[in-house]
């Protein structure tokens, strides 16, 4: 679609979702040189302990470590913070101390509840150039 775009004649900077964190195929086209994207994941901004150890883990079991990997070692991450604050494992006990998590680094940075349901988390904005992703911001979130 950008190639069919740039063909029509827009000249524009393209804006995409997180999904185009998920197929990097296309960024190596010269169509997409100079888009932005937001996405949940970027090594470069996360913590390098909690890093290192994924890259360890998906090594070891033959995974790659991408968003969707990151995404999920960080529910996990929050399912065993969620247990201790408790110190149970009851699903309504589970869901109690879930809604009270604050400030739970992950790989996808820092993630809080604030009592909607809903987590406050990280947002990265990506600029594709050269045929990569490269990271242009790392918006925090923030909670009273």
């Amino acid at each position: 679609q950008l190639q069919q775009a740039r063909a029509a004649g827009y000249a524009g900077r393209f804006l995409g979702g997180d999904s185009w964190d998920t197929d990097h195929g296309f960024h190596g086209l010269p169509e997409a040189q100079g888009a932005v994207y937001d996405t949940d994941f970027a090594p470069a901004a996360a913590d390098t302990r909690l890093l290192a150890a994924a890259q360890e883990l998906a090594k070891n079991s033959g995974a790659s470590l991408g968003k969707n990997t990151a995404l999920t070692l960080d529910a996990l991450e929050l399912g065993f913070a969620a247990a201790r604050s408790v110190g149970s494992t009851d699903p309504v006990s589970l869901r109690s101390g879930l809604a009270g998590l604050k400030d739970v680094e992950g790989l996808s940075g820092r993630i809080s509840y604030t009592g909607s349901g809903d987590p406050e988390r990280s947002v990265f904005i990506m600029e594709i150039s050269g045929g990569r992703a490269m990271l242009r911001a790392h918006l925090h979130s923030s909670h009273k």
